[in-house]
């Protein structure tokens, strides 16, 4: 499913990088440092500290457009189970952070761009000066970046070729449902579930992927 990997020691974005070099189906690309790197609703995500993970791969969906958010969820699953291979307990925050030890490990977007699907997924691995995030590191474990790309290529394809089932595996990792959350810093709610195309359903209404900031009421999850 994917090409040899494009690796660069610096670029803006590998999205964007993928997006002004018409990159192909299959294209993975790896930076060593981003100095523009997105992450949703267009937030930056820190990605100056060499030794992370930061990579983007290119795709062709097998879901509707609608739900194009859905392969955040997929990602996430990836990088879950990549992370548990090499013994980190990691777990989902909705909609597309990994989080270890209640702190964020691994931040992903995914984009629609000319009938393929771009996802971006920065993880970890180095000590990061965030008050909400975390690393390998920090949790005690020196891992190799090559060592967990290809793991983590694997579970990409798995989880992206197996949609059909992917909400109900998503849900028992998933540790914002049962949680008080504030929506967009305003509105504050509890978690109850997960719909069919990803939206969170929540005691004051559903949410959609793309148009809410949720977070716990006493944190970052």
């Amino acid at each position: 499913m994917w090409l040899e990997p494009i690796i660069k020691d610096c670029i803006p974005s590998t999205n964007s990088y993928i997006k002004e070099n018409s990159l192909p189906y299959g294209s993975v690309v790896i930076a060593k440092r981003q100095t523009q790197g997105r992450g949703r609703r267009g937030n930056s995500w820190v990605s100056d500290v060499e030794g992370n993970i930061y990579i983007s791969v290119v795709y062709k969906p097998n879901v509707t457009p609608e739900k194009i958010p859905l392969m955040s969820f997929a990602a996430g699953m990836a990088v879950r189970n990549t992370l548990e291979h090499f013994g980190i307990s990691g777990s989902l925050k909705w909609p597309n952070d990994v989080v270890a030890e209640s702190k964020k490990i691994c931040g992903i977007m995914s984009e629609l761009w000319n009938g393929f699907c771009i996802t971006g997924i920065g993880i970890n691995l180095k000590k990061v000066n965030i008050p909400y995030a975390t690393s390998a590191e920090e949790l005690g474990f020196t891992l190799d970046a090559d060592a967990v790309i290809e793991m983590l290529l694997k579970n990409l394809e798995f989880e992206f070729l197996h949609t059909e089932d992917l909400i109900e595996r998503y849900i028992p990792h998933c540790v914002t449902l049962g949680k008080e959350i504030l929506i967009d810093g305003i509105s504050r709610a509890t978690a109850t579930g997960i719909a069919p195309d990803g939206a969170l359903i929540t005691t004051i209404g559903t949410v959609s992927c793309g148009d809410v900031s949720v977070r716990g009421i006493y944190g970052y999850i």
